[in-house]
């Protein structure tokens, strides 16, 4: 690990004294300077525009000037090439990573805005559903008002004799709504059987004073 660690200050040094180099090799003019007798990276041959320096700075003469000619292979010793293979991979993964990262949040993004259209819709059908059950209540609560009504226009005799031929959860609805005058008439003409079960639902004391039928 240290001797991983030494090679990467030395890798480092080896940049920042390049990238100095590289900025005195620059010339004001534009034109590129080369020190003679230090190393380029990569394989550079000298060409018109391009002039070289002594390490002291005096140029040197043009036809002195030659070819310059260095591989990056004598810079780099092999394990810092590795290293930088190494960091170029991981640079890779990491892109491909970051890719596949976004292709994930894209897909993200279309899943949530179909979550968000189906809830829209839910809704939407909630809310028809909702209209049509208010609309079913109204019309059921218009047609038992209807139906209490000719109950009460009946004499409580014959209301009697019809509520005991309905089904138990009818007979007391029909009681439930009628008018507690009305209804007590009728409860006292049924059954007593009949009168204490519509009562117990009706959760309102039987009537006491029964009239023989």
């Amino acid at each position: 690990m240290k001797k991983v660690r030494l090679l990467t200050i030395v890798f480092i040094l080896k940049i920042a004294v390049f990238a100095i180099w590289f900025a005195m090799s620059s010339d004001l003019s534009g034109f590129g300077v080369v020190y003679a007798g230090q190393p380029v990276i990569g394989e550079t041959v000298l060409t018109d525009g391009v002039k070289v320096v002594d390490l002291e700075g005096d140029e040197i003469p043009l036809e002195e000037k030659g070819g310059i000619e260095v591989n990056i292979d004598s810079l780099v010793t092999e394990t810092e090439r590795s290293m930088l293979e190494a960091m170029k991979r991981r640079e890779n993964e990491l892109n491909d990573k970051e890719d596949d990262l976004k292709k994930y949040e894209q897909r993200l993004t279309l899943i949530n805005d179909e979550l968000d259209l189906r809830m829209k819709e839910l809704k939407s059908t909630k809310s028809a559903v909702d209209k049509a059950l208010a609309r079913l209540k109204s019309a059921e609560k218009m047609r038992t008002q209807r139906v209490v009504k000719i109950y009460e226009s009946m004499a409580p005799e014959e209301a009697a004799a019809r509520i005991e031929k309905l089904d138990e959860k009818t007979a007391v609805m029909i009681l439930s709504t009628m008018k507690e005058k009305k209804a007590g008439a009728v409860l006292g003409l049924v059954s007593v059987e009949k009168a204490v079960k519509f009562s117990q639902m009706m959760n309102t004391p039987l009537v006491q004073k029964r009239k023989r039928r």
